[in-house]
């Protein structure tokens, strides 16, 4: 009898710790989950631009500067963020210096028993990802692109479409990377954004031209199945991403530039350019890339 109930003690130990192990687990894939800036702001509690006050406690103490999603408990807050190092997993330590100022993403706390005392405790939401350090120059390219977005989370779904694709036209790199990678998770690109996104592929930042081939991608597989015949505005795109495909110099933006042409509806009038890639390329990811679109198509 006393054998049969430690047996049965060492399963539900072992039953707790296998749930625990699962619980972290779940944590940490949540925290390496990759959100949009759209979607962080949104899912979000609160979003507060902070001045530190204090990082050395075990809650980083931080001055409220501006409220920009959401209403602060206090003029100063509690960040709880020690069990964020506790396991890295080959991440950075998370250290809140003295004086340096970011954007927080945050999500409140269900404390068993509540109390005034800590109401202005707040925790990262989505881990590391949860705080945008802004530099001593140029933070409002940040600030401005967050604000843009505040009132779009919080309207309904068409008006969030139609704004995303208004600020495609914006010159704030980071409200125009933020738009570009909502736009794409939505799958939204429509026929009339083709001339404002091969612009983009002439822009100086690859983040920028890298994110507007998907939708560009997104475009080139829809007109398959819709329009017998590909209009000029669909040539135009063609011959500029095969120039992005062979000439450009960031390997990312080479890559997302070939899987657009493994959408191109003709794939006789791409294949050529595909084998060339594939045995040219000085990047193996591009080169692979190339290869796998090829294998696909058959060829």
């Amino acid at each position: 009898m006393r054998a049969r109930r430690l047996a049965c003690g060492i399963c539900w130990a072992f039953a707790l710790l296998l749930g625990q192990a699962a619980a972290d687990e779940l944590e940490r894939s949540v925290e390496y989950e990759r959100l949009t800036l759209f979607q962080m702001i949104a899912r979000a509690d609160m979003v507060v631009h902070v001045r530190v006050k204090d990082g050395e406690e075990r809650l980083a103490l931080v001055d409220v500067v501006t409220p920009l999603k959401g209403d602060s408990p206090a003029p100063q807050l509690r960040i709880d963020f020690r069990d964020l190092n506790l396991s890295p997993k080959g991440q950075g330590m998370v250290v809140f210096r003295d004086g340096e100022e970011y954007v927080l993403f945050l999500v409140k706390l269900q404390f068993r028993k509540p109390t005034e005392k800590k109401a202005n405790i707040l925790a990262l939401f989505h881990g590391r990802r949860g705080r945008m350090l802004l530099p001593p120059e140029g933070s409002e390219v940040t600030l401005g692109a967050v604000r843009s977005l505040v009132p779009l989370v919080q309207s309904g779904p068409e008006a969030q479409i139609d704004g995303l694709r208004a600020l495609l036209s914006s010159d704030n790199p980071l409200l125009l990377e933020a738009a570009l990678e909502e736009l794409t998770r939505l799958r939204v690109a429509v026929p009339e954004d083709l001339p404002v996104l091969l612009r983009m592929l002439g822009d100086r930042s690859p983040r920028i031209r890298s994110r507007a081939l998907p939708l560009i991608a997104a475009l080139f597989a829809a007109s398959r199945n819709t329009v017998p015949e590909r209009t000029p505005d669909e040539r135009a795109a063609l011959a500029l991403v095969l120039e992005r495909a062979r000439v450009d110099d960031d390997v990312e933006v080479r890559t997302e530039s070939v899987r657009t042409l493994g959408t191109w509806p003709v794939r006789e009038e791409v294949v050529g350019d595909l084998k060339t890639i594939a045995r040219q390329d000085p990047s193996q990811t591009v080169r692979y890339e190339a290869e796998r679109i090829l294998f696909r198509m058959g060829t």
